[in-house]
């Protein structure tokens, strides 16, 4: 083999190399969180639709069909219904930083004022 041919060998390897790691990278980003059906069932985490990945739910359309915007999943393996469903309408995206925050937030008003009630309680003015 020709070195040019060599070079053109080892070029391609190295970027076939840094694609691929580099769409690991980005597919393993993608993978935030375990999303689930409207049934609590698991959605598989990455699956391909019409050639696409997809990572959780999408909302293209429905194995039924039907095109109605809302988000689906394919289920896992183990959440296939008895009836050959493999798949499911998922649940609202929750951003459960927002929703720490808020539970966070109520709470710390609530210990506020009781440490306000307790302190005039206890106040022999």
């Amino acid at each position: 083999m020709k070195s040019e041919q060599k070079s053109r060998v080892l070029l391609t390897e190295t970027l076939s190399n840094e694609l691929t790691g580099s769409l690991i990278t980005a597919v393993v980003s993608k993978a935030k969180k375990q999303r689930f059906t409207v049934e609590t069932k698991n959605c598989l985490r990455f699956w391909f639709n019409n050639g696409k990945l997809v990572s959780g739910c999408t909302t293209a359309i429905d194995p039924d069909g039907q095109d109605s915007g809302k988000e689906w999943c394919n289920l896992q393996e183990s959440d296939v219904t008895p009836n050959g469903k493999n798949w499911g309408y998922c649940t609202e995206d929750m951003d459960w930083d927002q929703v720490r925050q808020a539970v966070s937030d109520f709470y710390e008003e609530d210990l506020q004022f009781m440490k306000y009630q307790t302190k005039e309680a206890s106040c022999r003015c």
